[in-house]
């Protein structure tokens, strides 16, 4: 039920409709003592244009509340925040240098003379766009909840390149409130961690380094054309290695080949795999599963769709990951085991929002298909030197001790 405070700001919008709507509906309700004697064709041509007017009415009114039921909480604790970059989110198709003042400044001369027009959408236009729609399903569950996407536009980007980026939101009718611009700073780390960040989506691979490192979930995207993907569902599709899970099994591929990679999944069957960059982001995705199945009185099922796209084979590494993704709590709508098999066909027969992958040759395979793409860098080539180091460190005292 809406609180009275939401309901005195509904108010407050419906109060603010123009004087010849709020005219009209007045009239309607309470008619004159004495109306005017009117001929047929003008009572016709009147009651048509006070209907038009009170169509007018309720559609303001529908956008009105719309608009209100989509602003983001006032608590950024309680909602799964997922800050984007201006590059990632529209076709910006300007490249320039922050470090060169007379390239920027050309660049902020073109942008204000042309920010009227709004931008083209860009590799994640399709995912931000579903996220409101699941916002809309989980509101009309229950208006009050605050545990949902709550979209932040996070840019290097001069302050009056603003304009044009709000232009460019209200243009394609995304519902995007909070908007942090640095000027060119690097929004990574203090940034990330005064908005609360679950998911940052950025064009700059190594502010996704830097991101991954402070603990936060993160990927990389880069400029690609993108299916249109409508509906009211979301469609997220992840790698498991490396993205869901640590790049722990991995590195014994790397290092021992494909025997070692199945001894130690053999050996540890009945272990739970170290967790990944992605786990606490897929994890959200999953307690707003459960707002939509386990809610008694509306029969419907959730539109978050979670997809598994692996590498790995089913019957020599998948039962092991399985019972990991049971046991952090994440509902997998299917799962695919590819054994090593290109992922391109089968996510174009998913055709997620956005896919996650550490490996570049997927990421490329997918965008192939018009599929949006997100790589998680992985730390693979960092932990085998740092795992060598250690067997020469072991080697070396095992040498000491035998000598002595």
């Amino acid at each position: 039920m809406t609180s009275r405070r939401s309901k005195r700001k509904i108010d407050d919008q419906v109060d603010s409709i123009p004087e010849e709507v709020s005219a009209t509906s007045k009239a309607i309700i309470q008619p004159s003592a004495t109306p005017p004697t009117l001929s047929s064709a003008s009572l016709n041509s009147s009651s048509s244009t006070q209907n038009d007017k009170i169509q007018a009415f309720a559609t303001h009114k529908s956008s009105t509340l719309d608009t209100l039921s989509l602003q983001p909480g006032r608590d950024p604790t309680k909602a799964v925040n997922i800050a984007v970059s201006s590059s990632c989110l529209f076709d910006t198709g300007i490249d320039y240098d922050w470090t060169t003042e007379p390239t920027f400044n050309q660049y902020l001369d073109k942008i204000i003379k042309d920010e009227t027009t709004p931008f083209p959408p860009g590799s994640a236009f399709t995912f931000i766009q579903a996220l409101s729609n699941v916002n809309r399903g989980l509101l009309k569950i229950n208006p009050e909840e605050q545990e949902r996407f709550n979209i932040i536009l996070m840019s290097h980007n001069h302050a009056h390149v603003g304009i044009k980026l709000i232009t460019s939101i209200n243009s394609h009718g995304l519902h995007i409130e909070r908007m942090c611009l640095t000027g060119g700073s690097s929004p990574v780390p203090h940034y990330l961690h005064a908005y609360n960040v679950s998911l940052f989506l950025t064009s700059y691979p190594g502010e996704v380094e830097q991101a991954l490192e402070c603990g936060f979930a993160a990927a990389a995207m880069t400029k690609q054309s993108v299916r249109d993907c409508t509906g009211e569902e979301l469609r997220v599709a992840f790698d498991l290695d490396a993205v869901l899970f640590s790049a722990e099994s991995e590195l014994h591929y790397k290092e021992g080949g494909l025997r070692a990679f199945f001894q130690h999944e053999k050996d540890n069957i009945d272990s739970l795999v170290e967790e990944g960059p992605l786990k606490s982001f897929a994890q959200a995705l999953g307690r707003m599963q459960q707002k939509f199945e386990s809610h008694k009185d509306i029969v419907q099922k959730s539109p978050i769709k979670v997809y598994i796209v692996t590498a790995r084979s089913a019957a020599s590494s998948g039962e092991r990951a399985i019972k990991t993704l049971r046991a952090w709590g994440i509902h997998i709508t299917e799962i695919h085991f590819l054994a090593g098999a290109p992922k391109g066909p089968i996510l174009n027969a998913i055709k997620p929002h956005i896919f996650f992958d550490d490996q570049r040759s997927h990421i490329v395979s997918a965008q192939s298909y018009g599929i949006s793409a997100a790589q998680v860098p992985n730390n693979i080539e960092r932990q085998m030197k740092h795992s060598q180091s250690v067997k020469v460190s072991k080697a070396w005292d095992s040498s000491s001790v035998t000598k002595q």
